[in-house]
């Protein structure tokens, strides 16, 4: 998958036909004013301090915010970078520890879907995966907590860093973050989630994933 940062501009001028009545009356001269034409009630009329150029680019139209994609929007034969761009794109590192020790770090890149349904169709299973092939000193380990960091490469953006025991994710204070990131998205920033998985070897639990 691939993020692309795109949105289309158009630039739109009011058009009004005049009645006799207009055009006789924007020439009238106004009273106590003499001499002056007035201004057409069609004109208009800049606050001060604006340019020319700041009234067009207030006058084009902005599309919505880019949005993340739904599962049930999910086609899996589709590739990312083919999606349109209204959707919002990120990137996922995560990395596993055990006993306070990391045994693996991977990334998922261009992700459109959205992370609670990532989780669940993928990047679980991954993780037990992962876990299953390895070899413990215990035979065991069992989930402690999981922390995630939601961020985007802009110095002025705050993290947001959440904290869940063993693999009880809150998934929607995530997608809420990234839905307030998107407008950096769509101006080309790069939004990523980092995500830690902590285990403890345990030979007391029975599955290596909890």
């Amino acid at each position: 998958m691939t993020a692309d940062s795109y949105y289309n501009e158009n630039t739109f001028q009011p058009s009004y036909d005049l009645d006799a009545s207009d055009q006789y009356s924007q020439y009238a001269p106004t009273p106590g004013y003499p001499g002056r034409t007035p201004m057409s009630r069609y004109e208009l009329s800049p606050s001060p301090g604006y340019t020319q150029n700041d009234l067009g680019e207030l006058c084009q139209y902005h599309p919505k915010n880019p949005r993340i994609l739904q599962l049930s929007e999910w086609d899996d034969e589709i590739p990312s970078g083919e999606l349109p761009a209204s959707y919002i794109r990120y990137t996922i590192e995560w990395k596993v520890m055990v006993n306070k020790r990391i045994i693996s770090q991977n990334t998922e890149e261009d992700i459109a879907l959205t992370p609670s349904a990532y989780w669940s169709t993928t990047l679980r299973r991954k993780l037990e995966k992962l876990l299953e092939g390895k070899a413990f000193r215990k035979g065991r380990v069992r989930s402690d907590d999981t922390s995630i960091v939601v961020s985007v490469n802009n110095l002025f953006q705050r993290n947001l860093t959440r904290r869940f025991d063993n693999l009880d994710i809150d998934w929607a204070g995530v997608e809420n973050k990234l839905l307030m990131l998107a407008e950096l998205f769509r101006r080309g920033k790069k939004l990523r989630l980092s995500i830690t998985f902590k285990y403890v070897e345990d030979d007391h639990c029975t599955m290596h994933v909890t």
